[in-house]
């Protein structure tokens, strides 16, 4: 059997509405045999600050987020949640595809933060130019364009 790109997807998702968005996005793109649909939550950690939230509300929330992006995925499909902590989210992602073994990194761009991504270089852009797999971008049936 030939290798698909969607084979083992690694998909970042950053809050529940993402997590429903990318899901179900992607959810049309993922073929009978798919090996693992890994969601990625990533908790950025920042040197010298103090979360506000305890560690246990943070589960909870990204389980939440998890489950979100787990119901709209085909109830027949390979999934794991996986939470993980860093100062650096793109780096946390870049890791997670090594230890996964992902053939692609799937996410859903937020259109609200073109102009924002074109004045800086996005963590978009930076997950394109460190991956060591394809980094794509879907769009589900409600994207919108955002007039610049």
């Amino acid at each position: 059997m030939s290798e698909s790109i969607f084979d083992r997807i690694v998909v970042p998702v950053k809050n529940t509405d993402d997590a429903t968005a990318t899901a179900t996005a992607l959810k049309p793109h993922l073929e009978p045999g798919s090996e693992l649909v890994v969601l990625l939550h990533v908790i950025e950690q920042t040197d010298g600050y103090v979360d506000t939230a305890s560690p246990a509300a943070l589960k909870e929330e990204a389980n939440r987020i998890f489950d979100a992006g787990m119901r709209e995925l085909p109830s027949d499909a390979p999934t794991q949640s996986a939470l993980r902590y860093g100062t650096d989210a793109v780096d946390v992602i870049v890791d997670a595809i090594d230890e996964f073994g992902a053939t692609a990194v799937v996410f859903e761009p937020s259109p609200d933060r073109r102009l924002t991504d074109l004045l800086t270089r996005s963590a978009e852009q930076r997950l394109v130019e460190e991956a060591n797999c394809p980094v794509i971008a879907i769009h589900g049936d409600d994207y919108k364009e955002v007039e610049n």
